[in-house]
Formats: structure tokens, C-alpha cells, sequence
């Protein structure tokens, strides 16, 4: 017979992959105002669209809206040791050099300061443990050279860090609104990274 939690697992999937039906409008595609609209909703306002353009330019061919679409999920996913950090390290890099505010959660084994010196290496180009041995005073020029060459990257770079195991969805989200306050920051990028 199966067991509570996996009656409890199944019931819980059941309700995430229910589809809500709501009634809607017949969109036109002559209509200029509900284009303006239904533009609007998925990548931004007018003219300005809030498409974040990944670091990888085949990628950028992929996609639909030539870049990352707000508001949407998108997981990389692969073996331990392949690569997956520096992935999101990059995409993080590239979206803070066009502008927008990322927060890069670590879950699991990196904490802060192993964040600190990845973003330094990718945006600096200089070798981790170069970076690893240099004085504190020495990382922190790099930062500023960085910031000036790259239109203040890192002033839009931030990271929490939390062990595995130790916080809850709801809790780390809960996280993400307080600091989105305290900082006076609308995320553009959220990055959860975790083994």
C-alpha cells in the first residue's frame, strides 16, 4: 500500500499541474490597443521591451523573444561539476551589464564569498585563484576598475547564501520581498543555484 507522504506528494503535484480556466476576450491582430496590451504583458511596456539577453548569442537566436522573458522560470540543469554555477555566473554578469538588478541565491556548498570571487573572475577576467590570493584591498580595486570599464556591474550584483536543506520556498521568498525592500530593488534576474 502506498505510504502518506507519497499520497501526499501525488496530491500536492496533482493541484501544481491543474490548469486554470478563466474567460477572456478575442484578441485581434489588428487591434492596436490590444496589442499594446497583450506586447505590454510579455515584455514590457511601449517600446522599451524588458528582454534580458543572455550571454550566449545561439541561445539568443533560439529564443522566441531573442533573449529571457520576465516573469518566467528557465532551469539549467546537468551533473555536479559541469559547469551549471559558471552558466548562471554569466548570465547573472551579462544581465547586470545591461541594467538590470540580479540577486544570485546559493544553496548548498558556495557561500558569498565563493560568489564574490566568480563574479570578479568572469567580469575581470583574472584566474580564480589569483584572485583567492590577492589582499582584500587589491579584490576590491579590481571591483572598482570593473565598475568603471562596465557601467557600475557590480553595484547591481547581489547574493545571499543559505546551507542545504536550511530554508523553506516560502521563507526564501519571503527573503527576496524583505531585501527587494531594505535595497529599494526590483529584481530583474533572480538566480537560484543549487547542487
Amino acid at each position: 500500500s502506498p505510504n502518506l507522504e507519497g499520497e501526499e506528494f501525488v496530491s500536492d503535484l496533482i493541484k501544481a499541474l491543474e490548469v486554470q480556466l478563466s474567460t477572456t476576450r478575442v484578441f485581434s491582430m489588428t487591434d492596436p490597443d490590444q496589442v499594446r496590451e497583450v506586447r505590454s504583458a510579455s515584455v514590457g511596456g511601449s517600446d522599451q521591451s524588458k528582454i534580458i539577453r543572455t550571454h550566449y548569442e545561439s541561445l539568443n537566436k533560439c529564443l522566441m523573444f531573442g533573449g529571457w522573458q520576465p516573469s518566467t522560470v528557465n532551469m539549467v540543469v546537468g551533473p555536479p561539476n559541469s559547469g551549471k554555477s559558471m552558466i548562471l555566473i554569466n548570465e547573472g554578469v551579462n544581465a547586470a551589464k545591461q541594467g538590470f538588478d540580479v540577486l544570485h541565491i546559493f544553496i548548498g556548498d558556495m557561500v558569498e564569498y565563493d560568489g564574490f570571487i566568480r563574479y570578479l573572475s568572469c567580469v575581470s577576467g583574472t584566474p580564480q585563484n589569483s584572485l583567492v590570493m590577492m589582499t582584500q584591498e587589491r579584490q576590491m580595486e579590481v571591483v572598482k576598475i570593473c565598475n568603471q570599464q562596465y557601467n557600475d556591474v557590480f553595484n547591481r550584483v547581489f547574493m545571499l547564501a543559505y546551507p542545504s536543506l536550511s530554508i523553506t520556498v516560502d521563507a526564501m521568498i519571503e527573503d527576496i520581498n524583505k531585501f527587494e525592500k531594505q535595497l529599494n530593488k526590483d529584481f530583474g534576474m533572480i538566480i537560484i543555484d543549487y547542487p
